[in-house]
């Protein structure tokens, strides 16, 4: 059964087919985060990576992850092996760097936030300029004190389809999502 719904006469009719308003069809709307890969923690390790990413110009991905007193950094590859090169530019700085830093808080005891990439698989160096936009709350010690850290960031290589991140982690998860345009 169908429902048709005319808001500028407010007449509702029912027949069989699909769900039409004003008749038009009705879909998925732009914007919706479709999960990916979840990623999580159980004992310690040295990375977490998501390979075989595609299919999105945006990814958002979430952060819930204790470490042992370590930054937590991001880089990103091809296929699973990952650039280490100087390709890497944080906002604030002119220089290459070899990886995005995610918090480099001296209370390194986890990351909760997230970060949002754009156009992670560029295939044109064209006005190349993909960038990492992210906010964290670092958790600090038995304290209880935590700090709120804004960071971004571009890099210059193209065709990517993997995010690793480096860190000392304990336990917790990561969440990829894809944002649907």
């Amino acid at each position: 059964m169908a429902v048709t719904i005319n808001h500028q006469t407010n007449d509702i009719s029912a027949t069989g087919g699909s769900l039409a308003i004003d008749g038009a069809a009705v879909g998925g709307g732009g914007g919706a985060w479709n999960l990916i890969s979840t990623a999580t923690v159980t004992s310690s390790v040295s990375s977490i990576e998501f390979t075989g990413v595609s299919g999105y110009t945006q990814y958002f991905l979430m952060l819930d992850v204790s470490t042992n007193y370590s930054n937590v950094t991001m880089r990103f590859g091809i296929d699973g092996v990952y650039d280490d090169g100087l390709n890497y530019k944080n906002l604030t700085s002119s220089t290459g760097i070899s990886e995005f830093n995610i918090n480099t808080s001296s209370g390194k005891y986890g990351v909760f936030g997230y970060v949002l990439i754009i156009d992670l698989a560029r295939t044109s160096t064209a006005n190349y300029r993909r960038a990492t936009f992210g906010q964290s709350v670092n958790a600090f010690g038995s304290s209880g004190n935590s700090i709120v850290q804004n960071y971004g960031g571009y890099w210059g290589q193209q065709g990517n389809n993997s995010i690793q991140l480096l860190g000392s982690f304990v336990n917790g998860s990561a969440s990829l999502y894809g944002v649907a345009k």
